[in-house]
């Protein structure tokens, strides 16, 4: 999954993506997808600058390269919430890691590597280990963490993931069939984007139209449609959102 957005701005005591666009797909063509999203929403010729935010795994780390094209820069940023959790595994001490965000913030990787060296001294080998494996994450992603907290804009990706796949797909053990879950994923990112669930769902429904009588060739249950109470239960709203797009799925 990928979230195309032009920027952020306050909304109540809350951040909103401006103009967001949710993208999900499967297999090595996912930036091409993404790339020809962009070109399909925007005149390309007039993008500077695209910058890409997440995990620097390498899938992730390649969208840079990905989008870049003669006209169009690209840059990428280690989001914070990464570095951050790189830090907390270095250590449990509040201090320690209050200082080494410092650090990290401050662009002082010396006296990173200095305090890191500290925290290993007298520790087991199996402990010196993961606390290197962090250090070593944070040190080829350096300069790319230190510019997202320079950066007047943050990533998203963690709780659009969270919210958006986590929540429907993995947080209760569940399994799917390759086909079955690539539909589901795309139906999630059309709901995402303002696409009318219910529409799809009666239009998918539809047998024919003639003389404007729709005939549908069961009878529907259209209680999934009504409106959900505020307070969000994680297994009901998983559940609900599964069964609708299962509905529409079977239906196409």
């Amino acid at each position: 999954m990928a979230v195309i957005f032009e920027g952020v701005e306050r909304a109540g005591n809350r951040n909103k993506l401006i103009n967001p666009y949710t993208v999900t797909g499967f297999g090595n063509t996912f930036w091409q997808d993404v790339l020809d999203i962009l070109h399909a929403r925007y005149d390309m010729d007039k993008v500077k600058l695209i910058t890409t935010m997440g995990d620097s795994v390498p899938w992730i780390y390649a969208s840079a390269s990905e989008l870049k094209t003669d006209k169009t820069n690209t840059r990428f940023l280690l989001d914070a919430f990464h570095a951050k959790q790189a830090i907390n595994r270095i250590s449990t001490k509040m201090e320690n890691r209050e200082l080494l965000s410092y650090y990290l913030i401050h662009d002082e990787i010396k006296e990173f590597k200095y305090l890191v060296n500290l925290i290993s001294l007298n520790k087991k080998e199996d402990r010196k280990q993961r606390i290197n494996k962090q250090w070593n994450y944070i040190r080829t992603r350096w300069k790319d963490a230190v510019a997202i907290f320079q950066s007047s804009v943050g990533c998203p990706m963690e709780s659009h993931i969270e919210h958006n796949l986590a929540t429907l797909i993995s947080s209760v053990p569940k399994a799917y069939g390759r086909g079955w879950l690539e539909k589901l994923v795309g139906f999630i990112a059309l709901d995402k984007n303002g696409y009318d669930m219910q529409e799809m769902y009666l239009k998918a429904a539809t047998i024919k139209q003639a003389d404007d009588i729709v005939n549908f060739d069961k009878q529907l249950d259209l209680s999934m449609f009504d409106k959900k109470p505020d307070t969000y239960d994680k297994g009901n709203s998983g559940k609900t959102i599964q069964n609708l797009l299962r509905s529409i799925s079977n239906n196409y």
